[in-house]
């Protein structure tokens, strides 16, 4: 196995790869106050670990809100990984849902110590200023 699992990922994984994994730590995983916006869609939930940890903005019309930061090989984040392929139909409005302070970008999500997948994740905008 490689020393470092996120960087062989990285190498190995298509860029679409993800777009039936959405990886979650907040309001969307079950029972959050925002599942409902997935629940319509038929798919399957995991447990695993996101590699970062999560910020609040610290200034404008964003203050308040946390978001994930990955940080490759930083602390592991507890996460919820959804897999179905509706998302690929339903990304614009989880996008839409999300808000512009939020980018959507492909993370190794790891099931375990020796499984890693490509999942898209939603991350704070590059540039927000945070606060651990």
């Amino acid at each position: 196995m490689p020393q470092n699992l996120a960087l062989a990922w990285a190498e190995e994984q298509p860029e679409d790869a993800a777009l039936t994994r959405l990886a979650t730590y907040g309001t969307f995983v079950p029972g959050g106050e925002n599942h409902a916006v997935l629940a319509p869609l038929e798919g399957t939930w995991r447990r695993g670990w996101l590699e970062g940890e999560t910020r609040t903005a610290r200034a404008g019309r964003w203050a308040g809100y946390s978001g994930f930061v990955p940080l490759p090989g930083g602390p592991r984040l507890a996460a919820w990984l959804f897999e179905s392929a509706t998302l690929a139909y339903a990304w614009d409005d989880l996008d839409a849902f999300e808000g512009p302070a939020f980018l959507r970008r492909g993370v190794p999500f790891f099931l375990d110590a020796a499984t890693v997948v490509t999942a898209q994740v939603y991350t704070l905008e590059d540039g927000i200023e945070v606060g651990a």
